[in-house]
């Protein structure tokens, strides 16, 4: 699970309730110049929920700043981390309408899993009828 954040309080807040849970987490510069943290998916239930509480409050906060911060709301962008087969990463840029509509229905989550499967599928060298697709290996 990554977490994006370009505030360092807020991080911070975030990093801190992440080793208050025992929590494992690394941190790396996004392309966007943010930070990413990244956490592992295999925790409990309850955990999960309360890092995706807090986050979500974070959310809210970052988005406050934001507002307050010039420049940065002059452009309404969305976008998606793409994990390529080969290893490296990219971006994948939404409208906001799009993100919008498609987060109406999927969790962040689930987008990005999308993305990642198509970018995944892109890798693949098959032009034909889904029917006669390549088994994954």
């Amino acid at each position: 699970m990554e977490y994006v954040f370009f505030d360092e309080v807020l991080q911070s807040r975030f990093v801190t309730l992440l080793e208050q849970r025992s929590v494992g987490w690394d941190a790396r510069e996004d392309l966007m110049g943010g930070t990413i943290v990244s956490i592992s998916d295999d925790l409990a239930d309850e955990t999960m929920d309360e890092i995706e509480a807090c986050y979500d409050t974070l959310l809210d906060e970052q988005s406050e700043l934001a507002l307050q911060r010039e420049g940065w709301v002059d452009k309404r962008l969305a976008g998606v981390q793409v994990h390529l087969p080969d290893g490296r990463e990219r971006t994948v840029a939404l409208t906001p309408e799009l993100a919008n509509r498609l987060l109406a229905h999927f969790s962040a989550e689930e987008v990005a899993e999308l993305v990642n499967a198509i970018a995944a599928s892109l890798s693949q060298d098959f032009n034909g009828p889904i029917c006669c697709y390549p088994e994954e290996k």
